[in-house]
């Protein structure tokens, strides 16, 4: 798979945050679609082989649709169990910030967000996110999905051997569902490559 290029000094400040084992909080936009639950939840995987302690919080709740997606129901709602989600954040000590550009996206998890002390990283494909919303930001919106930004990312960490059949699923259906099942001109070369590296990771795409 072709590896996309990201600024090596990113590459290097994240390696670094990643390189101890960390208690770690993910989380997307208000509303949850397949590429906000996808990235969310592959990257939980992910980082879970690595090591690492991992949280998945949602600002509400997402379609039942996506219930079959591993570490959906560990994911916590912020509108069902705000103190939990509060109790987590406060213990964290790193952030990502997946598939939405401005802290508004989280509506009332916002002030959650904004007021943490700790390092922030957005990966996301959308136009014009917010400065300084994050400390480090990948920002491409040039591809599809952020499930396909996350798989190229995580090859640029040396993670990508991490990505088994539970994560390769997700970032496979968080890819179909945000280019409209591979019709979107958004969709390249490179995104097939991507899903033949889910594919052979394990990901069943008549399953999906």
């Amino acid at each position: 798979m072709t590896e996309h290029v990201f600024s090596s000094e990113k590459i290097r400040q994240l390696q670094e945050l990643l390189h101890q084992p960390k208690k770690i909080v993910i989380t997307t936009h208000h509303k949850p679609d397949g590429d906000a639950l996808g990235s969310s939840l592959g990257f939980l995987n992910v980082l879970a082989k690595a090591g690492h302690s991992i949280a998945v919080v949602v600002p509400s709740e997402f379609p039942s649709f996506l219930d079959w997606m591993n570490g959906s129901g560990d994911a916590i709602d912020f509108r069902k169990h705000p103190h939990k989600v509060k109790v987590v954040l406060k213990n964290a000590e790193l952030l990502f910030c997946l598939d939405f550009n401005d802290p508004s996206r989280v509506e009332k998890m916002q002030a959650e967000i904004t007021g943490l002390d700790i390092p922030m990283v957005l990966v996301d494909h959308h136009l014009d996110p917010k400065p300084g919303f994050c400390n480090i930001q990948f920002s491409y919106p040039a591809i599809g999905s952020t499930c396909e930004l996350l798989v190229h990312l995580l090859v640029a960490l040396n993670l990508d051997h991490h990505i088994d059949r539970n994560a390769a699923e997700c970032f496979y259906a968080g890819i179909m569902t945000d280019t409209g099942s591979f019709r979107f001109n958004s969709v390249t070369a490179g995104t097939h490559r991507v899903i033949a590296r889910l594919m052979e990771a394990g990901a069943r795409n008549y399953f999906i």
